[in-house]
């Protein structure tokens, strides 16, 4: 930590600022540890809003891509069409997959208490 400060990695103003968080009483330091927890959530929030914007953009691009290569093939109304049908089977195939997924889970946890109820007796 000293040869940190030394080495001017740990700035005056951090440094000052913990010190002003050691001066703090209970009560106050838990304020500033709640507000920077706040801070650290916010962040966390924006981090992830930001990322599902450029994921949605992403996604967006290859449909007018999908669209154009369609339109291309088979004429605009049929392209639109056929990437609604493909959307809606990949959705569907999507909450088909999770619902097996739920179930198969459900199936090991049975299994899972019925083997620890013959082993325990």
């Amino acid at each position: 930590m000293l040869y940190n400060f030394v080495v001017g990695k740990i700035t005056e103003k951090r440094t000052k600022e913990k010190l002003d968080v050691l001066k703090m009483n209970d009560k106050e330091r838990a304020e500033y540890e709640n507000y920077l927890e706040n801070l650290s959530y916010q962040k966390s929030v924006f981090e992830t809003a930001r990322f599902e914007g450029k994921l949605d953009g992403k996604v967006e691009g290859k449909q007018q891509t999908l669209i154009r290569l369609l339109s291309k093939r088979f004429g605009v109304a049929d392209a639109e069409k056929q990437l609604i049908t493909h959307s809606t089977l990949k959705i569907y195939l999507t909450h088909q997959t999770l619902t097996n997924l739920k179930l198969f889970c459900i199936f090991i946890i049975i299994i899972i208490v019925m083997l620890t109820i013959i082993y325990v007796r």
